[in-house]
């Protein structure tokens, strides 16, 4: 049998923040609990890094904004989330230089149920649910194109 070894090292707060493969891949997490940030990414065994996702959170431990960087350190794209008073995505917003942002935005029920997705072209995607429960209990689920403007 082949046995299978990790490295794993750990930061001042307690978390892991490198796992070494027996290939050599090194898996780097650097987690801030007081700016509820975390970095990740990945280092081949000659230490060249791969591309980084750095996190952000609200108190909660919600995500709120998750930046890719590209292996050289460039900023490839935003993802932003507005929440609601009930931690709800109520938008989810991804920005990319030089392109326009695509806007998903989200509507609840007084269950957190999702009722209505808009697309970023305007369509949107209405769920109904069952009357006579408060659970996931889809009735139905349509979509509505976008009102064409003249």
């Amino acid at each position: 049998a082949i046995e299978q070894s990790l490295e794993t090292t750990y930061d001042d707060w307690g978390n892991a923040d490198s796992e070494t493969s027996l290939t050599g891949v090194t898996t780097r997490t650097v987690h801030d609990p007081i700016t509820l940030c975390t970095e990740q990414w990945q280092e081949d065994s000659n230490g060249k890094p791969s591309s980084k996702q750095v996190t952000y959170s609200n108190p909660a431990g919600s995500v709120v904004e998750q930046v890719l960087h590209d292996d050289s350190g460039r900023k490839v794209r935003t993802v932003r989330f507005t929440r609601d008073g009930l931690d709800r995505v109520t938008q989810q917003r991804t920005i990319v230089a030089g392109k326009p942002d695509i806007v998903i935005n989200f509507l609840y029920d007084a269950y957190s149920r999702v009722l209505e997705r808009t697309l970023p072209d305007g369509t949107k995607v209405i769920w109904t649910y069952a009357k006579h429960s408060d659970g996931e209990h889809p009735e139905s689920v349509s979509v509505q194109q976008a009102e064409e403007t003249p």
